[in-house]
């Protein structure tokens, strides 16, 4: 009998270890596919939307919440919302301060927990909440952008359900990066309609003065370091959090597999999803900052993008690097890079791409050549009047370090893009200056 209670303790340990292995895995998937939404523009609205319902499924919740704090400081906005009445998101508000879950979490920047509302003396539960029946909440700050590159509360992000429920360490981790993931996408939103805003005003001041068009450049190539580091650090969220909870829970469930008993199926079926799951992360993280930079250098970070977007993209690609062009513009090389092959997945239809680094008598020579069917040579230009970064935007970041791009293309007869780079970045009188360091993220 005693042998026959240890078996069933065993098989109800290996079961609760399988279960928890798979919630982890649905929360490691969740944040990849946000961070990845986060970073190819989807709109804040939509965002939110997709946040909401995937931390509902995600960790089992009724009803979850998104308020944005208003500019003024004096209630929080009902902004997105997964599991309430119609017509609430928008019009919604809730107090700040005490007199709410909400505003009690902003007020205290920290996560806040709540295992029975009706009992609650630490703020005033609001109506909001009572209505739709809520007896445990998890919430936490969702920090957006301040003066002087300091986080402050944009808004609140929770998570509800009906029945009492404990929620434990590793629920309050997953629904932090969630609002982490949220506060880099409203960073970027407010970076790219500041920056939209800008390429048209600038736009329509070029014709007729001159002199603004090195400040232009110089925004530009501002704009888009930010994004370099927005990239960097989402792919470091998801690399150093999500690909290694990933990794670890399949040696965990290895372990298991190894056991025997009857959760061997449902074992080995949670370590394949696991698996692939820990594939496609990979590629997302190459897509969106390529580890190998730091870790193995300029060479593997071009040959990494190459495969990566060569995949996506059907065609064939031969990377040709000259070791002594390897110690200059590393990050901006592999910007260019992103962006240029980017450009030959999206358009070119091409079966074959070239890749080029060469050192020159006074920096370097990065060129992108393919055979696809190539473009207006207006076209870049009317992209950047328009608010669009790419093709245009590569040109203005080269030349504002005084370098120059060249770009030979014709409908039918592919595009090669060719961008001189200098060691050293040169000032609007012409003189030398030493290379800029980029901000560490």
């Amino acid at each position: 009998m005693r042998a026959r209670g240890v078996a069933a303790s065993d098989d109800g340990r290996r079961h609760r270890d399988t279960e928890l292995l798979r919630s982890r895995a649905a929360q490691q998937s969740a944040l990849a596919q946000l961070g990845l939404l986060a970073l190819g523009g989807e709109p804040l609205e939509g965002l939110l939307a997709q946040a909401t319902t995937a931390v509902a499924h995600t960790l089992g919740a009724d009803l979850v919440q998104a308020f944005e704090l208003d500019p003024g400081g004096g209630c929080l906005r009902l902004r997105a919302a997964f599991g309430l009445q119609a017509g609430l998101v928008g019009a919604a508000t809730v107090e700040t301060g005490r007199g709410s879950l909400a505003g009690f979490t902003v007020a205290r920047d920290e996560p806040v927990v709540v295992e029975d509302l009706r009992r609650e003396r630490r703020f005033r539960a609001p109506a909001l909440l009572l209505d739709h029946g809520v007896v445990s909440g998890l919430t936490v700050v969702i920090h957006g952008r301040g003066a002087r590159r300091d986080t402050v509360p944009w808004g609140v992000l929770g998570a509800h359900t009906r029945a009492p429920r404990s929620f434990g360490e590793e629920d309050v981790d997953f629904l932090h990066t969630v609002a982490n993931t949220l506060g880099l996408a409203i960073e970027r939103n407010h970076a790219e309609r500041a920056l939209r805003e800008r390429n048209r005003e600038i736009a329509a001041l070029a014709e007729q003065v001159a002199r603004l068009a090195d400040e232009r450049r110089r925004i530009m190539a501002d704009a888009l370091d930010a994004e370099d580091r927005t990239r960097e650090r989402i792919s470091q969220l998801l690399h150093d959090e999500v690909l290694q909870s990933l990794l670890s829970a399949r040696q965990d469930l290895a372990k298991l597999e190894r056991g025997g008993g009857d959760q061997d199926a449902a074992a080995s079926q949670a370590r394949e999803a696991i698996v692939e799951a820990i594939r496609e992360l990979r590629s997302a993280v190459t897509a969106l900052h390529p580890v190998t930079l730091e870790r193995g250098g300029l060479a593997s970070a071009l040959k990494a993008l190459a495969d990566l977007h060569a995949g996506r993209g059907g065609f064939e690609v031969h990377v040709d690097v000259e070791p002594a062009a390897l110690a200059l513009r590393a990050q901006l090389i592999v910007s260019l890079a992103q962006e240029l092959l980017s450009n030959v997945v999206r358009h070119a239809r091409a079966n074959r791409v070239a890749i080029t680094l060469r050192r020159t008598g006074a920096g370097i020579a990065f060129e992108v050549g393919d055979d696809g069917i190539g473009m207006d040579r207006e076209r870049p230009r009317r992209a950047l009047a328009q608010g669009h970064v790419g093709l245009a935007s590569v040109a203005m970041r080269v030349e504002s370090l005084g370098g120059s791009v060249r770009i030979t293309t014709d409908p039918g007869r592919g595009t090669r893009v060719r961008a001189l780079i200098p060691a050293r970045a040169v000032d609007v009188s012409g003189a030398g200056t030493a290379p800029r360091r980029r901000a560490s993220t």
